[in-house]
């Protein structure tokens, strides 16, 4: 390990108590507040500064992070938001429905930050599972699974919160097939980034973060649909 290394290791080490007590902190107070209504609505604007905070973590608690990494993490960010702006104005992804205020502000009518989320989905699902599995399409597989069973949970919060709508008010099967869909295609393209054709040089796919992230996160939906 040279200088560098252990700076990075030193840095990681006493910002993880850090993160582990912001993140539970975020979730927890988000969901009580988020249901008292004095500051349901102060609350749910700070939505998009849970999500920037938690991609800070997950970024930084990635194991290997050299231009392959970043170049891909860039790729999945806009490509999960192009398939949005596409979604949203063709109807024929995911079905119709439009973004509300709560995610910040628009770009041909979807928010930016909605491409942040998908990256931070892909590398939190595939992160966790790959601490269990070495194959690849398991792997993906189970990652796209996570990520629609999450989508499942946030959907009724997403509407009630002021992040997005749903004409009629209802989820289509048609969103949830999609989301599948994409999620594996995303988690093929991260997976196989990583995979390099000398393998002293795949990049390793380890991130601490990511299990209290998952966990967190379905927490807070799951409980969010109690309340």
């Amino acid at each position: 390990m040279n200088l560098s290394d252990s700076k990075t290791a030193q840095y990681k080490l006493s910002l993880w108590p850090v993160a582990v007590y912001l993140t539970i902190s975020m979730h927890f107070f988000g969901l009580v507040l988020m249901n008292v209504q004095a500051t349901r609505t102060l609350f749910e604007r700070l939505t998009p500064i849970n999500l920037i905070l938690s991609a800070f973590f997950l970024a930084f608690f990635q194991t290997d992070k050299n231009q392959r990494f970043w170049l891909v993490s860039l790729l999945l960010a806009v490509l999960g938001y192009l398939v949005e702006v596409l979604g949203v104005h063709t109807g024929l992804i995911f079905g119709h429905y439009w973004y509300d205020t709560n995610l910040g502000p628009h770009v041909f009518r979807v928010p930016p930050l909605i491409g942040l989320n998908w990256w931070l989905l892909v590398l939190a699902s595939n992160s966790f599972w790959a601490k269990y599995l070495e194959a690849k399409w398991p792997r993906i597989i189970l990652s796209a699974a996570t990520m629609t069973f999450l989508d499942v949970l946030i959907e009724p919060f997403a509407m009630q919160r002021g992040l997005w709508s749903w004409q009629n008010d209802k989820v289509p099967f048609q969103n949830y097939a999609a989301w599948f869909a994409f999620s594996a295609l995303f988690s093929a393209i991260f997976v196989y980034a990583c995979q390099a054709s000398n393998q002293q040089s795949n990049l390793k796919v380890e991130n601490k973060y990511a299990p209290l992230l998952l966990f967190c996160t379905l927490l807070f939906f799951g409980l969010m649909l109690l309340v």
